[in-house]
């Protein structure tokens, strides 16, 4: 009996039906946000946040406006902005994260969330890409009204406070990464407030003018690299959880 052996041709084209039937299609960030709100839905992946949404943007509006009021009444208030809006800038994201993370591991369901298709990993991974564009769109306001009373270069202070949202966004994701524990993600935030406070209190004129002497250029370039770190990040995090538990 002769059995026509396949062409290097046909070898290829079998091997690569195999794999693309076999093998899972690796994960894209757009696939991945794509896919959780077809499969869950606006209402089912925020589920339970309301009153962490709703605390958080009440700390966010005292916080913030309180701030504003301050910077307006010391007379060294345009010394101090930039120093403000460095240490704020990721207040949005810090507060929702730590209630979001503390009240996913202590409401008694976390064994039977990590047990579904989309786990609770993947509900955190798409509320936190939620919750940087929401303290995006937050630092814009704040800025702009730094801007508007204080007569500050817009752009100047807007990537100083751009830089520190992605920054944090970076170090969290990290720290997810390599220790995803609560203790560790809460640490960072508190090390965050810690850290900025504790610069702001000691020296915040010093403070604010260290941050408003770096040109503006340094500061988008420093922006953009965080921002290029943080996103890499996401994606090294959404396609870990991906293939161990998608």
């Amino acid at each position: 009996m002769n059995i026509p052996y396949p062409d290097e041709k046909r070898i290829s084209e079998a091997v690569r039906t195999i794999c693309d039937q076999a093998l899972p299609k690796q994960e894209t960030v757009r696939s991945f946000l794509e896919n959780m709100t077809r499969s869950l839905g606006f209402r089912n992946i925020f589920h339970g946040t309301l009153d962490s949404a709703l605390l958080t943007l009440t700390v966010c509006l005292l916080v913030g406006g309180g701030s504003l009021y301050a910077l307006l009444e010391v007379p060294n208030g345009p010394a101090l902005a930039a120093g403000a809006a460095f240490a704020l800038s990721p207040l949005m994201l810090l507060v929702l994260f730590a209630l979001l993370t503390w009240k996913g591991r202590s409401d008694g369901l976390y064994a039977l969330q990590m047990t579904c298709k989309y786990t609770l990993h993947h509900l955190t991974a798409y509320r936190v890409f939620a919750a940087s564009l929401l303290n995006i769109g937050f630092n814009g306001i704040y800025v702009l009204l730094l801007h508007r009373f204080l007569r500050l270069h817009f752009f100047s202070i807007l990537c100083i406070s751009l830089s520190a949202l992605f920054l944090f966004a970076l170090l969290l994701i990290q720290t997810i990464l390599r220790t995803p524990s609560v203790c560790g993600v809460l640490g960072l935030c508190a090390g965050w407030l810690a850290v900025n406070g504790g610069l702001f209190g000691i020296a915040p004129a010093a403070y604010g003018a260290f941050l408003q002497a770096v040109p503006v250029g340094v500061w988008l370039i420093t922006a953009l690299l965080f921002a290029a770190g943080a996103w890499n990040s996401y994606r090294i995090w959404i396609r870990r959880e991906y293939y161990a538990y998608g």
